[in-house]
């Protein structure tokens, strides 16, 4: 996620708590100025965590999903093709991949899990 992309979330995320705020909401003065509360306070006030905090517990549950599939390793391993232009991977974003390994199912597990299937797709031809 860019900067730009995180800014505009936490935009949107601190007019949300405003909303939700019951106390610590903006209020306009006489001059026609707004006097905003500190922002600490309203996340306080509503419960609610800093928006950088939910996007890292988002990657957390997608690297715990992914760390053991086959493919992963493959992904990790493979290299840029020449001639493209160069950007970020998404598992060379920040996630920790070792705490994600040890909370998730073991390699074994997921072979199986992939092998039996949800009965979805099962007896299509392409």
């Amino acid at each position: 996620m860019t900067p730009a992309a995180l800014k505009s979330l936490e935009g949107f995320h601190l007019r949300a708590m405003w909303r939700m705020a019951r106390t610590h909401k903006p209020c306009r003065e006489l001059d026609g100025s707004y006097t905003y509360p500190a922002t600490p306070d309203v996340m306080e006030e509503v419960g609610l965590h800093p928006i950088a905090h939910y996007v890292d517990v988002r990657r957390q549950t997608i690297a715990k999903f992914i760390v053991y599939r086959p493919i992963f390793d493959s992904c990790v391993e493979g290299r840029q093709m020449s001639g493209t232009c160069p950007h970020q991977w998404w598992w060379e974003q920040p996630m920790d991949l070792d705490a994600a390994r040890a909370e998730a199912p073991t390699s074994a597990e997921v072979a199986a899990e992939d092998d039996a299937g949800d009965g979805e797709g099962e007896g299509l031809e392409l």
